[in-house]
């Protein structure tokens, strides 16, 4: 239990002892808030997933999407959790760690993919060796210009 959630039980316990209704309301609210901030924190948590900064701030809140209470990012979250689900966001290091089978079939086949993730030995489509380019001979240097 929080220290918060301490804070608020005893604050509870005098308004109920104080017959304070409003106050008791409102502290119930705020006690039942702390325990679904908590829970969706150690949910966060236990994902197998931590942030980085290639994936971006929207890409990397978007676990958040139950936290945030500004409408705003709430909604973007939610958008990039759902395209995160879609595999629209393959790309990034969060839908590697929450989708690691789906990354790995997709990585077989692209290789940007399998580059991006470390998975290049997977990879069935990797590019073409360059040829080394031939050295140009050691002649003389022609001029461009007349002077």
């Amino acid at each position: 239990m929080s220290k918060e959630h301490t804070a608020a039980q005893s604050d509870l316990t005098a308004a109920q002892l104080a017959n304070d209704k409003k106050r008791e309301a409102a502290l119930l609210n705020l006690m039942g808030d702390i325990r679904t901030l908590e829970a969706e924190l150690q949910q966060l948590n236990d994902l197998p997933y931590k942030p980085n900064h290639d994936d971006g701030v929207p890409v990397t809140a978007a676990p958040l999407r139950n936290v945030f209470r500004h409408n705003a990012w709430k909604k973007e979250c939610l958008s990039n959790w759902e395209n995160l689900q879609k595999g629209e966001y393959d790309w990034s290091h969060l839908a590697y760690a929450l989708y690691p089978a789906r990354i790995r079939d997709k990585a077989k086949k692209d290789w940007c993919m399998a580059l991006t993730h470390g998975l290049e030995e997977l990879c069935e489509n990797k590019p073409k060796e360059k040829k080394p380019r031939k050295k140009c001979s050691e002649g003389p240097t022609m001029q461009l210009f007349d002077l």
